[in-house]
């Protein structure tokens, strides 16, 4: 199943909300993304949302290598977990 662009949106954004209430519990997690970065996250648990991320990954970097290089891609692969899992209902 491909997802909807509203999908994946939706399911963007409930991840960064987690996402970014373990970077406010651990903020260390801050000094491994270089300043600037695209963050893309990467969830194992979602593999419909984890190919659908990658791609837009890809299409990022191939756009940056034209347009000659801006600010780095990073990818950040979520550890496989509750607190990152998202409800089954979609």
């Amino acid at each position: 199943m491909s997802l909807t662009q509203e999908q994946v949106m939706a399911r963007n954004l409930d991840l960064a909300e987690k996402h970014l209430s373990r970077i406010l519990q651990t903020s260390e997690l801050l000094e491994h993304i270089p300043e600037g970065a695209y963050v893309v996250l990467l969830p194992p648990d979602d593999p419909e949302l984890f190919e659908a991320n990658l791609a837009m990954a890809n299409r990022l970097a191939r756009t940056m290598s034209q347009n000659g290089p801006e600010e780095p891609v990073f990818l950040v692969l979520l550890p496989v977990g509750s607190e990152n899992a998202l409800p089954d209902e979609r």
